[in-house]
């Protein structure tokens, strides 16, 4: 098979994150009576939020207005963030090595405050990869077609030239209807499983 390109998500691929802390920390400061919604409430803006129709500051204060939260704007941003947790060590040796011989690419669903303290914790991040597609940047999100197009476009690859990685068979699906090879994988051995498969070294 003749790859030219490995597209790697973020979060649950490379980086651990815990995406119910915040929620539940957040729920249970809230004053808010939004009739048992509130999980939904925060899922829907935060979507909105990594197609980049808010700014931090935008919001973490709806955030606060809508759940009627007492603290601070960035008390609240720091609640949010504790879904970032940390990046997996084991692949900076194998994203090393893999682009001595492919491209890579990040494409993940994320925002800005996330991507902030990713770049605190780990500040060669960027360095991995030839290209980056963030969500907030693209105004798009995964599993959209046309996150997916627009990637394509912007490295002008087949997509039969692609291998996907992500813990969303949504996402994973959603690639495939496009032609790309994706595949889902939630921790250092699927990835590595994978590359196994199709025929990519690892041993770097």
């Amino acid at each position: 098979m003749n790859l030219h390109w490995i597209l790697f998500d973020l979060g649950g691929v490379l980086y651990d994150i815990d995406v119910q802390q915040p929620i539940q920390m957040l729920k249970s400061l809230s004053r808010a009576d939004l009739d048992g919604q509130t999980e939904d409430f925060l899922y829907q803006e935060h979507v909105q939020f990594m197609k980049g129709k808010y700014s931090p500051e935008e919001f973490f204060a709806r955030l606060k207005n809508t759940l009627n939260i007492s603290l601070g704007i960035e008390e609240i941003q720091q609640i949010w963030d504790k879904i970032i947790l940390n990046f997996r060590n084991e692949f900076k040796p194998v994203l090393a090595g893999l682009k001595l011989h492919y491209n890579l690419a990040l494409v993940s669903n994320t925002d800005p405050s996330h991507i902030k303290k990713i770049l605190a914790q780990v500040p060669e991040f960027p360095y991995f990869f030839n290209r980056i597609f963030l969500s907030y940047e693209m105004k798009k999100v995964k599993p959209s077609h046309e996150f997916f197009i627009t990637v394509l476009k912007e490295i002008q690859a087949d997509p039969a030239q692609c291998l996907f990685l992500d813990d969303s068979e949504e996402n994973v699906e959603a690639a495939q209807l496009v032609g790309i090879h994706g595949e889902r994988v939630t921790s250092y051995s699927d990835v590595i499983a994978v590359f196994k498969y199709y025929g990519i070294q690892t041993n770097f």
